[in-house]
């Protein structure tokens, strides 16, 4: 089955046949890999590399970068067929819902595109979408390395609209400018989201500023509800790599080597932090009120701050 071009009106018809073409030939690289078994990739890396660079080649650059990552998973010795299934699993979903969009409305193209690496011009974002105007409070910072790149990502809160919002800065070298935000303050105006079935990447941030008020209307959930929410998310979005959370009346308790943030209701879901940041986290804790701010991902949530009685401290 050939697969059909993207509608996307800024996608010349020439690319969007490129990618079809290598959207099809991906596919057969997968179930010819499936009917061989991954160990022919442990015996032959030139296959990943080849089929890597056919996928830049074709005008999926992101696919080619997951592709490439392959190789180091397989050197790690550990679970590493689980994790290439994992990675294969994901891009063999990603392919049936490109050949599903047009049946059914829940599948958004754009969403479909990010996950290639198809970026979307600043032009084309502000003329496709429509401004939010907020008090984007400043939730906090979690910065990793990818390859030779530092990624900033940045979580903010629409006082006002309840809305999330992700602003990404990539850092390729020290001589790169990052934007400084500071907590208990809010960057007041208008900022357009990415196109998305659940738009949360914010493609700028306001520069003007005020200090937040003492009283904050947060939409809060506790473990239990936010599992749930999260469960909705990525079924409207199954790329989504990242999400962020409020949690409220929760507990953090270590279970052998592995520590958890746990709701009153016994729910549970892992934290992903260093033991210091574990204990100063459960100091705040003691007070009831407390709201975990954090990032999900991987299963995981990564504590960036907490609110307590009007105040945002970072952890």
């Amino acid at each position: 089955m050939n697969y059909p071009v993207f509608k996307a009106g800024r996608l010349p018809s020439a690319r969007s046949k490129r990618i079809a073409d290598g959207l099809k030939l991906l596919e057969d690289w997968i179930i010819h890999l499936l009917s061989q078994g991954f160990e022919v990739l442990q015996k032959d890396e030139s296959r990943i590399q080849e089929m890597a660079t056919r996928a830049v080649d074709s005008g999926m650059p992101a696919i080619g970068r997951r592709l490439r990552t392959l190789p180091y998973k397989i050197k790690s010795g550990k679970d590493w067929v689980e994790e290439l299934m994992n990675e294969i699993g994901l891009i063999y979903l990603f392919l049936q819902m490109v050949k599903a969009r047009e049946k059914h409305d829940f599948i958004h193209e754009e969403d479909l595109l990010a996950f290639m690496g198809v970026s979307i011009k600043k032009s084309d974002l502000i003329k496709e979408t429509t401004p939010v105007e907020d008090d984007w409070i400043y939730l906090g910072t979690h910065r990793e390395k990818e390859e030779n790149i530092l990624i900033h990502r940045h979580w903010f809160y629409g006082r006002n609209q309840h809305k999330f919002g992700l602003y990404l800065e990539f850092q390729i070298n020290r001589f790169v400018q990052i934007r400084n935000f500071d907590f208990g303050k809010m960057y007041c105006g208008y900022v357009h989201f990415y196109p998305s079935a659940l738009p949360i990447r914010m493609h700028d941030v306001p520069e003007q500023h005020h200090i937040i008020p003492e009283q904050i209307s947060w939409k809060t959930h506790d473990v239990k509800e936010y599992l749930d929410v999260l469960t909705k998310a990525l079924l409207r979005n199954p790329f989504l790599k990242q999400m962020p959370a409020l949690i409220r009346d929760s507990k953090t308790i270590k279970i052998e080597d592995r520590w958890f943030l746990v709701g009153v209701d016994g729910v549970s879901i892992e934290l992903n932090a260093t033991v210091d940041k574990i204990w100063h986290l459960m100091s705040y804790q003691m007070d009831d009120t407390t709201v975990v701010i954090g990032e999900y991902e991987h299963r995981k949530i990564f504590p960036l701050a907490v609110y307590s009685h009007g105040y945002l401290r970072k952890i």
